[in-house]
């Protein structure tokens, strides 16, 4: 299941749902009111610790084109593209906006990766979010503070089935 909640300057628009194969997507706009969502996002740029790390992209080292920060519960160990992420303990204002989160959708978050795009340059690609360690059917929650924003998903189809030829003789 996926939801996707950004906070969006028009009030008049609806949620809209979009069911997939083996996926669920919600855009809700206005989640968070305005103010709210600048004001979180002046405080989380001052005070998360943010990092701009490596990552492997086509068997080359490549630094992140965004600003990153890793937090959650103490368990909540992450890996994608090369790099492993062990999480910050919650902040105090991830943690609000964890539990405000966790009861408008009916489930439990375990962790956020933060992104800041600083400017027009920052960016990020497609997102599959099919790590091992996110299970088989992850939850995930996207929630924009600023500028609205594309968010690119990749639907990958199912892998293939091998195909084993066998050369059979007939017999007798």
């Amino acid at each position: 299941m996926q939801f996707d909640l950004f906070d969006n300057s028009s009030a008049t628009t609806p949620a809209i749902e979009l069911a997939l194969p083996d996926a669920q997507v919600s855009y809700q706009a206005n989640w968070l009111d305005s103010r709210k969502a600048t004001a979180f996002a002046a405080r989380l740029k001052t005070e998360l610790q943010w990092q701009q790390d490596t990552i492997k992209l086509f068997g080359k080292l490549v630094k992140i084109p965004r600003l990153q920060a890793w937090y959650g519960d103490a368990d909540a160990r992450y890996q994608y593209s090369g790099l492993a992420m062990t999480p910050q303990p919650w902040h105090p204002l991830l943690s609000q906006l964890k539990t405000q989160l966790e009861a408008h959708c009916g489930c439990r978050f375990n962790s956020v990766l933060a992104n800041w795009y600083r400017d027009g340059k920052d960016s990020m690609g497609m997102h599959s979010d099919d790590e091992p360690e996110l299970g088989p059917t992850p939850t995930i929650a996207s929630l924009t503070l600023g500028q609205a924003r594309p968010l690119p998903l990749c639907i990958k189809p199912p892998k293939p089935v091998r195909c084993i030829r066998w050369n059979m003789a007939a017999c007798c």
